[in-house]
């Protein structure tokens, strides 16, 4: 799959708040997955921050039409939860867009969409808005390893740990 979208699939998007691109353009069986961690695993993986930073950050840029989106989490999804929203996972307020990537099909979901709709299992990888922050999220499992970082409550997320990437003009 090319990177740059088409119109109809921009407009589709923004209408729907998701978009499946089907086969996937990211082969799923390469993706690094620890034994022992699934979130955050971009910051240990060269080949997975690749993939985020060139493939679906642009993909993410394009269809929000976004000038810049920030780096809010990666992690492996494998099992089904009860939260109904896609946003209520996080610990982050400002979440823009959650790309899905799972063996046959790469997806992308406004954060506000039901949770039935993510193909398990699948590498989520979301992007927020520059100046997103930190929340309390008791029912995010990893809430804690933001705090773990530095962060408090109501901080803004920092380039340092959730770097900017920005459209290319």
């Amino acid at each position: 799959m090319k990177t740059a979208l088409t119109a109809q699939q921009i407009v589709y998007f923004r209408q729907n708040g998701h978009i499946r691109f089907e086969p996937s353009p990211i082969d799923f069986a390469t993706l690094e997955k620890p034994d022992n961690k699934e979130r955050d695993l971009w910051r240990a993986s060269p080949s997975l921050k690749k993939i985020i930073e060139k493939k679906l950050a642009t993909l993410a840029l394009e269809l929000t039409g976004r000038k810049q989106l920030r780096i809010g989490c990666d992690q492996w999804i494998a099992i089904p939860f009860s939260e109904e929203r896609l946003q209520n996972l996080f610990c982050m307020q400002g979440i823009v867009i959650l790309a899905a990537l799972s063996e046959h099909s790469l997806d992308f979901f406004d954060p506000s969409i039901l949770t039935t709709q993510l193909i398990l299992p699948s590498y989520l990888v979301l992007f927020t808005h520059e100046s997103a922050r930190y929340i309390d999220n008791p029912k995010d499992p990893y809430v804690l390893d933001l705090r773990r970082m530095g962060y408090n409550y109501g901080d803004l997320l920092v380039n340092e740990f959730h770097p900017l990437i920005f459209a290319k003009s």
